[in-house]
């Protein structure tokens, strides 16, 4: 959309809460009026995106004016509205006391794996490489990953979850606009570099047991 900021609206507990975010929470290419899922308290969470803007102001005004509407329309004026200086958390809930923030999961890829909504924020889609790593850490583990491979051919280790793996290829196939060769070859080194790591660990772990 080109736009810093957007206006969604969330659903949970029968409960109606508004909130603004920044575009990379959630997929570039979603367009007002679509939906998308994000996790709460493991419990799936339907997001609508109401609007988007460079204005964040503008985008407060509009929270203004649906708890003035919603208001009106249930007749009670006493609905609760709370506010932050921060785009990615600034929002308006009603009913909602708990912030979804806290334990908010990002839904990806077509099998719908999930990633904390704040290490999903903090990767860096300019560079596939590290976007690759951070993303692999975040779902599996340095330990997964040492002990697994993509494959799992010809090997003592374990075969990575392909349900999973099938989400990381195209989250980042879809974002960093890369092929699913070059995902398949980081994925492969990534595994290997955590393996080698690991070893090294516990050689030295050996030497100074011995």
């Amino acid at each position: 959309m080109g736009h810093k900021h957007m206006l969604v609206k969330c659903v949970y507990n029968s409960s109606t809460y508004f909130q603004i975010i920044e575009p990379c929470q959630i997929f570039d290419s979603l367009k007002p009026g679509e939906q998308y899922y994000t996790y709460y308290n493991s419990r799936r969470v339907s997001c609508n995106i109401i609007t988007s803007s460079n204005d964040l102001d503008e985008l407060k005004d509009e929270m203004s004016n649906i708890r003035v509407q919603n208001a009106l329309k249930t007749q009670n004026p006493n609905i609760s509205v709370a506010s932050t200086s921060s785009a990615s958390t600034s929002y308006i809930q009603m009913g909602l006391s708990t912030k979804l923030d806290e334990n908010q999961m990002f839904v990806f890829g077509p099998n719908g794996s999930t990633i904390s909504t704040a290490k999903m924020t903090r990767i860096d889609w300019d560079n596939y490489r590290v976007a690759a790593r951070d993303l692999l850490l975040a779902v599996f583990s340095p330990e997964v990953l040492a002990t697994h491979t993509l494959l799992g051919r010809n090997s003592s280790r374990q075969r990575l979850d392909p349900i999973v793996v099938e989400d990381v290829i195209y989250i980042l196939c879809y974002k960093c606009n890369v092929s699913r060769e070059e995902v398949f070859d980081t994925i492969k080194r990534r595994c290997f570099q955590e393996y080698t790591k690991n070893q090294l660990q516990l050689g030295r772990v050996n030497d100074e047991n011995t």
